[in-house]
């Protein structure tokens, strides 16, 4: 079975090429320059993690870039200067940890990502502003627990893949270009994968009164039943 693939059941495995996420190529220049992206791998208690896979990702979910990170957690790859529709970072995947994922990365001139990881992901992350509407923003994301997922088993056909937090306003932590912003409404909604059966996934809404142009969009999530945490970005443009 692929590495980016999670078995649930005989009749219902769910693939990292999920069709949730697309993204319009972008087409490789003659001569593409290359850009260093650099960053640091810990978990949610500030210990650095040595040995995390770094992965970039083209629209086919082929790997373009991959690194892993040093004793102190620290990574730094020459990439080439385009968007990757998702950037995968991870140590100990589904043993100890579920993964970091940045959707949509578009690498900037110095770019140094401080990451976090721990029992939650948060995947097929999408964003976009209300205005000219209201001074707002719409975040999508379907989060999965570790511990959920492990203590799932094989769920009969055609039934609920019950593996999400349950999140309220204040378990989400959104920040807007490292700016904090408010959340002030979660949705939860059901992604489903047949006709009967689905995953949860949430909808939020977040105020970007104040802010301008918003470039990166961060999401913290934390699991109150299980003290699970995890974070995820997309870049906007």
């Amino acid at each position: 079975m692929p590495t980016d693939s999670f078995f649930i059941s005989p009749n219902l495995i769910l693939r990292r090429c999920s069709p949730l996420y697309k993204s319009s190529p972008t087409p490789y220049k003659a001569a593409m320059e290359n850009i260093t992206v650099t960053g640091q791998l810990c978990d949610f208690k500030g210990s650095p993690l040595a040995g995390g896979d770094v992965r970039f990702y083209d629209e086919n979910f082929e790997i373009l870039h991959s690194t892993q990170t040093d004793a102190n957690g620290n990574f730094e790859i020459s990439v080439a200067n385009r968007s990757y529709p998702s950037v995968f970072i991870c140590q100990s995947y589904k043993d100890k940890f579920l993964e970091y994922w940045h959707w949509n990365f578009t690498p900037k001139a110095n770019d140094h990502l401080n990451i976090r990881i721990d029992g939650l992901e948060l995947y097929g992350m999408k964003a976009w502003e209300m205005a000219p509407t209201y001074p707002g923003m719409m975040i999508f994301f379907r989060p999965m627990s570790l511990e959920k997922f492990k203590a799932l088993g094989s769920p009969a056909k055609d039934q609920p893949v019950l593996i999400a937090p349950e999140l309220a306003i204040s378990d989400i932590t959104v920040e807007l270009d490292g700016k904090k912003a408010q959340v002030i409404g979660v949705n939860k909604v059901r992604e489903y994968t047949t006709p009967q059966s689905y995953l949860d996934a949430y909808l939020i809404n977040v105020s970007t009164e104040g802010f301008g142009k918003v470039k990166r969009v961060l999401v913290s999530i934390e699991d109150q039943q299980t003290q699970e945490k995890g974070m995820a970005r997309i870049d906007l443009f």
